[in-house]
């Protein structure tokens, strides 16, 4: 009953904030999220608990490292702040997917979520020239507008008119670093300054480096709540309540070994080219292309967490 209780109040904050504002449509085929299943408590294991608090505390730490690294790089872009900068993303992308995946192995929404739907951290996929120049159209997204960015315009803007215009979360931050298909050098020589530029011309260099530091800054801040103490211990709960009925969470584990690892390395074997027959990314990262380096990570976690939650292990396909 406490914990009930506590998530009520933790979460009454979002209800109130996402109230204030119209909700955006959300894309066809997108299923509402299903409100969390909470069981009586049970004793928490030390195991579950150190899992939940170190998983959520190296999320956030990636999350300040990505903003370090970022900052570093936009302030003085070269090409070793560029690969840091890049090697931090990919760091915090794993550690965001798999607490995500940690939170749907409990049955548990992400407490990060408005009521509407929208997503601050972990959204995708994302249309990228709604940000910055894609194939075709060098002069598009907001790199080239002349909309004055700052935190609360990235805030209001994001999925505001479409789920799928992004503008906070890893996958914005991805985009920013390595564009769509440019080359490394062609996406370093984006945020270099240009020689002799037009008075009038649009400074887009700059505005690419102040948009991506302003997207790692609105990460840090937006991924604090899922290092809240009363966030974990509820996660630690909740995954110890499944536990002591250890063929439900042996279910779902296996469900999320299907959805997480096994179909997508499907989808990547089967769309190498990245598009599905609808037009629509099958990478996850689609423009690091780091993929399968990630589910690799994501599958070592998976293992390692059969023995924390006493799940009896079972075959699982290499990626």
């Amino acid at each position: 009953m406490r914990h009930r209780l506590l998530w009520c109040l933790a979460t009454l904050p979002l209800v109130l904030l996402s109230g204030c504002s119209p909700a955006p449509d959300t894309p066809a085929g997108t299923p509402p999220a299903p409100a969390a299943e909470m069981l009586p408590d049970a004793p928490v294991p030390a195991a579950v608990m150190q899992l939940t608090a170190t998983l959520s505390h190296d999320t956030c730490e990636a999350a300040a490292q990505l903003q370090t690294a970022t900052l570093t790089f936009t302030a003085q872009p070269d090409a070793d702040g560029f690969q840091a900068a890049r090697k931090a993303w990919q760091n915090a992308h794993q550690q965001f997917r798999a607490l995500k995946v940690l939170y749907k192995l409990a049955g548990l929404p992400m407490p990060h979520l408005g009521e509407d739907g929208r997503d601050t951290l972990t959204a995708h996929p994302l249309l990228p020239g709604y940000l910055d120049r894609v194939s075709g159209w060098p002069s598009s997204g907001l790199v080239h507008s002349d909309i004055s960015l700052t935190q609360d315009f990235l805030r209001q803007d994001h999925q505001a008119f479409d789920f799928y215009n992004l503008t906070l979360g890893v996958h914005p931050i991805e985009f920013m670093l390595w564009g769509d298909g440019e080359a490394e050098t062609q996406r370093l020589a984006a945020f270099l300054d240009t020689a002799n530029a037009e008075p009038d011309r649009i400074p887009a260099e700059a505005r690419r480096r102040q948009l991506l530091a302003l997207m790692a800054t609105t990460l840090v801040e937006d991924s604090a709540l899922l290092c809240d103490p009363l966030m974990t211990d509820l996660l630690a709960q909740q995954l110890a309540n499944l536990q002591q009925q250890g063929e439900q969470l042996g279910s779902r584990y296996q469900q999320l070994l299907e959805k997480v690892i096994q179909a997508p390395l499907a989808q990547l074997a089967a769309y190498p080219e990245g598009l599905d027959d609808q037009g629509m990314p099958v990478w996850r990262a689609a423009f690091a292309r780091t993929d399968h380096e990630d589910l690799t990570d994501l599958q070592e976690r998976l293992q390692g967490w059969q023995g924390i939650l006493q799940l009896a292990p079972r075959e699982n396909p290499a990626p």
